[in-house]
């Protein structure tokens, strides 16, 4: 399942392949429809499941983006998140809300959990456009939190779609 690969993203922490191409400091992909500016001195890791995965080193912060077209489910954006949270442990919800990416309604949540028997602070953002849906995700180590919280910022504020609904 989809979701499970790319609840793969936390469990693996901080390590995508995908059809895209970087061009002029962001990552396009044209098929599924999205352009995301990169912040300077990031680096690309590979993350099973993952269209692009974005790591600041250093930081402890690592942004992924994994978007499908047509989308493999088509619940309701609660159950999206809990599914690609799947694998998390001992899971405490902080905040969960409404929030537009590049005009587009999503569901942004926040929460403490294990992965491996680490603590990681995940932010997630759940978004459907046309016939594609987007998941956006940050994981930072607990401590990394300010720096989570720019990297997300900087994701959301890059992200552009590149057609209307694919």
């Amino acid at each position: 399942m989809r979701r499970a690969r790319v609840g793969l993203l936390v469990t693996l922490l901080l390590a995508g392949c995908g059809g895209g191409r970087f061009l002029n400091g962001a990552y396009l992909d044209e098929t599924k429809g999205f352009r995301v500016a990169i912040p300077p001195g990031w680096e690309r890791v590979e993350v099973e499941g993952a269209d692009l995965a974005l790591r600041q080193p250093g930081a402890g912060v690592t942004v992924a983006v994994a978007a499908s077209c047509p989308p493999a489910e088509e619940a309701e954006p609660a159950i999206l998140i809990r599914h690609l949270l799947f694998g998390l442990r001992q899971r405490e919800l902080i905040r969960q809300e409404p929030v537009s990416v590049d005009g587009a309604t999503g569901l942004k949540t926040l929460l403490l959990a294990k992965a491996g028997g680490t603590s990681v602070l995940v932010q997630a953002v759940v978004v459907r456009r046309g016939n594609c849906l987007y998941d956006l995700l940050a994981v930072a180590r607990p401590e990394a939190e300010a720096a989570g919280e720019t990297a997300f910022g900087d994701l959301l504020r890059g992200w552009q779609f590149t057609r209307v609904a694919p």
